[in-house]
């Protein structure tokens, strides 16, 4: 549960510093990758519908933050 948590987290200030332009979106949205990937493992881990979801939800979320901090 703490790793789902650290993921939003993250995600919520990657978007805000991509949202001023800030200098250190790129580090931020590479830094939100490798959470939402570690909680898609984590997620996949579970057979609940609600946790493949999530999966899905986390891998997304990391492939857009791949793409903004290239």
């Amino acid at each position: 549960m703490k790793h789902l948590n650290d993921c939003a987290e993250i995600c919520f200030q990657a978007a805000g510093l991509m949202a001023r332009n800030s200098h250190s979106s790129k580090d931020f949205c590479n830094l939100c990758a490798t959470m939402c990937e570690g909680c898609a493992t984590e997620c996949d881990k579970f057979q609940d519908e609600h946790c493949k979801e999530c999966a899905n939800i986390c891998r997304s979320c990391a492939n857009a933050c791949r793409q903004m901090a290239s």
